[in-house]
């Protein structure tokens, strides 16, 4: 029993920290779909930041569970999340960059601005 609260509440924590970051963003898109003068795009700069340092602290924590306690006996969902967190870390960075005007936009995201 111990060890399912425990995945819950590791799951939970893992959901708030992943939708955070995907509000600001979601909101900030809707008021730059809208030509909202209140500068939306910060709230996008701000949760592609959140998004990167979240997930490199994540990864970092990952990791540290991995070399501590052996690959082997890490739980599949943790590898799952390690995998997911990876992810999550190259798109946020992406996002930050690309909104602070490090990287070219290119396809879709050209329409916005």
């Amino acid at each position: 029993m111990q060890h399912r609260d425990s995945l819950f509440f590791e799951l939970l924590v893992n959901f708030l920290l992943v939708i955070g970051p995907l509000g600001l963003i979601g909101e900030g898109l809707i008021g730059v779909w809208q030509n909202d003068p209140a500068y939306p795009d910060a709230f996008v700069q701000f949760g592609g930041l959140m998004m990167g340092v979240i997930s490199l602290i994540t990864l970092l924590a990952y990791l540290i569970f991995w070399l501590w306690g052996g690959r082997e006996r890490v739980p599949g969902y943790r590898k799952a999340l390690w995998g997911f967190y990876l992810i999550w870390t190259v798109v946020g960075i992406w996002l930050a960059l690309l909104t602070l005007g490090v990287v070219a936009p290119s396809g879709i995201w050209r329409s916005f601005y």
